[in-house]
């Protein structure tokens, strides 16, 4: 097994894009080099040589190459997984909410765009009753009616959905966005997982 070895997190989230681009570098060079005529000689191979040589040669690349892809795949996972561990894990606080950051992760990448739609959904439906309100109110003569009379037959808009929930799930979306990244980047620097 294995040497077991330390790093940040935000250590590791730069290894792995690392890795991502040697495997897009492996993968071009499969893809342009990993499949030629047999009456052809290969680049990766030395271009003066029998063409058998030249052909061994190639393999023996692109060999190389598929274990590279491997090793980096498994190192990949590896450094993912022990990521993840620590998401689960790890606690902040984030717009005066205590949550892992798996959950802040999950709520910015998956919750939080239907709170902004149910935000806006929300806007329309206020926006709607109160054109109904308008052109309701702007129907009815109250000249000489006392204002007990008016209050009776004037419309309002009723907010079934109290604003008070309305504007404190927008101030903690704002929040959240707002300091999330800030404070991941301040855990990530410190918070050490082991691969």
């Amino acid at each position: 097994m294995s040497e077991q070895r330390k790093m940040t997190i935000a250590r590791a989230l730069t290894r792995l894009k690392t890795i991502k681009a040697q495997l897009q570098k492996i993968n071009n060079d499969i893809g342009n080099y990993g499949a030629i005529s047999s009456k052809s000689r290969s680049p990766l191979g030395d271009p003066k040589a029998s063409l058998d040589k030249n052909h061994n040669q190639a393999i023996e690349h692109i060999r190389s190459l598929y274990q590279q892809f491997e090793d980096l795949t498994k190192e990949y996972i590896k450094i993912k997984t022990a990521i993840d561990k620590a998401n689960m894990q790890t606690i902040i606080m984030v717009a005066n909410k205590t949550m892992t950051i798996q959950e802040a992760l999950v709520y910015r990448r998956d919750i939080s765009k239907f709170v902004q739609e149910l935000l806006g959904k929300y806007g329309q439906a206020v926006n709607r009753a109160t054109d109904e309100v308008y052109r309701h109110n702007a129907s009815i003569k109250t000249d000489g009616m006392d204002e007990a009379a008016v209050k009776v037959v004037l419309s309002e808009v009723l907010y079934l959905v109290p604003k008070e929930k309305i504007h404190e799930s927008e101030n903690f979306l704002t929040t959240f966005l707002t300091e999330l990244d800030g404070t991941l980047n301040e855990v990530n620097a410190i918070t050490e997982i082991e691969i």
